[in-house]
């Protein structure tokens, strides 16, 4: 069996002796090449290879981005994605349950692919580009744009920078005074300009250290899209939103906020450019976003049954 192990060398929680602990793991069990990311979508490049010549899985060691990136290679192909967390947060491993440690998911990988028990997910797509979790226009993808500005500030605080910068966003941002998103064609919403539109794939948004934050509580591998949109809040209600998520999501149910749960697809027009995000990545400034879901568009080495936040309730135990 060959398998294709694709790293991205600066990798957040990535360096030279995890990655070798990780090639040995692997090589004892599969005929393994290994390589390096070069370059933004580098690595998607290199997953179509992997596809092209036939390998039988392809793993990825990095964070988010990386992982997105190759997914983007996959996605509608049969060679399953292994995926080895070595960023700050991991959102996607850990969302679809494999554990946090990159040698424990490794070994329940390999035995799923020894096994075949790989399953099917469904996946987001915006603009064209394919997401695993979370994608959105205006404040969330204005806070990702932040985040990227400060790169020295993301590596040494790591998911805290995103919630430390996205106050500063909240504060700053242009959407609070004159939001500039709109929600076209789903029902029971109006065109109304919203200063928060994010959609979900999968929940959670994010975590912090093990605290997965719930944006969109009740987005899952066996639904389709999900919306949550916002207009101007107060200071009051941004702070009990952010308590809320990281606590059970309600916040889904309270004043300034809406849900809308199993969408096939979203269209988001904004009255001036607005930044792009898909899986904590910044696209670009559109005035027009559709998203779409592609139902069981890739193949992973992951049980989509399991509770992602029971690995999380054991991590806090042990």
């Amino acid at each position: 069996m060959r398998a294709r192990l694709i790293f991205n060398p600066i990798a957040t929680m990535t360096n030279a002796g995890v990655r070798d602990a990780l090639v040995g793991l692997l090589g004892a069990e599969v005929e393994l090449t290994v390589v390096g990311t070069r370059a933004r979508m580098h690595a998607a490049d290199l997953a179509r290879d992997a596809v092209r010549e036939g390998t039988d899985a392809v793993f990825v060691l990095g964070g988010d981005g990386t992982a997105n990136e190759v997914l983007q290679g996959l996605a509608g192909t049969d060679v399953p994605l292994g995926l080895l967390p070595g960023g700050g947060a991991n959102v996607l491993a850990r969302a679809i349950g494999l554990p946090r440690d990159a040698d424990d998911a490794a070994r329940v990988q390999l035995e799923r692919l020894h096994a075949g028990h790989d399953q099917r997910l469904g996946l987001g797509e915006a603009n064209g580009r394919l997401f695993g979790f979370q994608a959105g226009i205006g404040l969330d993808a204005g806070i990702v744009r932040r985040v990227e500005a400060h790169p020295g500030m993301k590596r040494w605080l790591r998911q805290l920078s995103f919630i430390l910068l996205g106050l500063r966003e909240w504060a700053t941002s242009e959407d609070r005074r004159d939001p500039a998103c709109r929600v076209v064609g789903v029902e029971g919403l109006d065109e109304t300009p919203r200063m928060l539109a994010s959609v979900a794939n999968l929940d959670p948004y994010t975590y912090l250290g093990p605290r997965p934050f719930h944006l969109l509580p009740e987005a899952g591998p066996h639904t389709a899209l999900d919306l949550l949109v916002a207009e101007s809040l107060t200071t009051g209600a941004i702070v009990r939103g952010i308590l809320r998520a990281f606590r059970d999501g309600s916040h889904v149910d309270a004043p300034g906020f809406a849900m809308h749960h199993d969408l096939a697809e979203v269209t988001i027009t904004a009255d001036r450019p607005a930044p792009l995000m898909v899986d904590g990545d910044l696209m670009d400034h559109v005035r027009v976003a559709t998203f779409r879901h592609r139902p069981d568009a890739l193949r992973v080495l992951a049980d989509l049954a399991a509770p992602a936040d029971q690995l999380d309730a054991d991590d806090r135990a042990a």
